[in-house]
């Protein structure tokens, strides 16, 4: 915030000065505003919608596309090793029973390590370098996790891929509150979050084809699926130093008009300033707010029955598991997709559908999705488990399928 002596009050601040305590929230709003001058001064309230809609669909074809394909790519990175399992993994680095489930718990150790401090870091660096560097580094380690020969090297890739991509999920959500007003970040985030449904869809698919590079360079087909997704997300994260603007007021993809435009949003709607200072008061007030501990435990509640483990499905189906994985993980995922965004546009709706027809309308679905023509029909005890598991995030890729023992 730019220190000025006696800033020029807005009329309807001017007007209410009495009500304005000069020493708190509205006071310095006015502040701010007053050092923006608005570029649509004159205009009608339906120009300025006109405006205000223009204005919110470009910044959306440039951040959120972009960050969707950054969490694809996290998904695709701490998922493929389900797919890198069914490939025999497991045989090559002599893993006994119990290493592969402690690799998958020990990604999200150090994830939940990681993960409370990574938006102070974000504040102390600026979203440019902090995204850059934390998709780069879980590129190179998702790329070495290729190279390993025995169990520890893959429990130690695996804890640094947790650190290094715990900071993407609340990093993103901080950043999108930098450029809309909390009426508008409901709609980003379930776009955003949706990208991995999209990630399951296809992730098994896509392991499959570069698991047919078997033998090239000497490698076993479930190295090179860590290899080639591991070059493509460190490319992808190269590219963000040009993609990922710090603050609206310093993005390139705007002109000067709209620049202000974007602060004054923010500003009107109580946000303050996009880019702020960074304060250990903030930390330490989360730490003291009992409702910080409830969130965590709801959650949990929320993750634990939507991130099951590839082992728990029935081991009669394991062969047909084993023949047709593409087919049993990607159309859930994407049903999912679909769900997501029709639960937000019913959660921003004054009266929502009763429960019965929602419950009703699931169910059709689940009908469409046992019966579909394309897909070869499992085993029934994977039959009777699909409805149940269908729509959970996809944190382990192969829901349905069980490595052959």
């Amino acid at each position: 915030m730019v220190d000025i002596e006696k800033p020029e009050l807005p009329i309807e601040l001017e007007k209410g000065s009495s009500h304005v305590d000069k020493s708190g929230i509205e006071y310095e709003r006015a502040q701010l505003l007053a050092n923006l001058p608005d570029p649509d001064a004159g205009k009608t309230d339906e120009e300025r919608k006109e405006i205000d809609k223009k204005l919110m669909r470009k910044v959306d074809l440039w951040l959120i596309p972009w960050l969707s394909l950054l969490y694809l790519l996290s998904f695709l990175d701490r998922t493929n090793i389900g797919n890198a399992r069914l490939e025999g993994m497991e045989l090559d680095l002599g893993m006994v029973e119990g290493n592969y489930n402690m690799a998958l718990t020990i990604f999200f150790i150090g994830y939940a390590v990681a993960e409370p401090i990574t938006n102070a870091l974000l504040k102390r660096l600026t979203p440019r370098i902090f995204f850059t560097g934390i998709i780069v580094v879980w590129g190179i380690i998702m790329t070495l996790m290729g190279l390993c020969k025995n169990n520890a090297g893959l429990l130690a890739a695996r804890w640094f891929l947790g650190i290094a991509e715990a900071g993407l999920f609340p990093g993103v959500n901080y950043y999108l509150s930098c450029w809309y007003k909390s009426s508008e970040i409901g709609v980003r985030s379930s776009l955003f979050f949706s990208a991995a449904a999209l990630a399951g869809s296809f992730g098994g698919l896509l392991a499959a084809a570069i698991a047919k590079m078997k033998g090239v360079g000497g490698l076993p087909g479930w190295a090179w699926i860590f290899i080639i997704e591991g070059l493509a997300t460190t490319l992808v994260g190269v590219f963000c130093w040009w993609m990922v603007f710090d603050w609206p007021e310093t993005a390139s993809f705007l002109n000067e008009d709209d620049r202000i435009r974007v602060q004054r949003r923010l500003i009107k709607d109580r946000q303050g300033r996009t880019a702020e200072d960074f304060d250990k008061r903030h930390i330490y007030a989360a730490l003291k707010d009992w409702k910080t501990y409830g969130y965590m435990v709801i959650y949990g509640g929320c993750l634990t029955p939507s991130t099951p483990s590839p082992s728990s499905s029935p081991p009669s189906s394991a062969a047909w598991a084993t023949r047709e994985p593409g087919a049993s993980s990607s159309p859930c995922p994407l049903c999912r997709r679909r769900r997501l965004h029709r639960r937000h546009r019913l959660l921003r709706r004054p009266h929502p559908l009763p429960r019965l027809l929602q419950r009703l309308h699931r169910a059709h679905r689940h009908r469409r999705l046992r019966h579909a023509p394309r897909l070869q029909q499992p085993p029934g005890p994977v039959r009777r488990h699909l409805p149940r598991r269908r729509g959970h995030l996809p944190d382990h890729p192969q829901h349905l399928i069980v490595a052959q023992q």
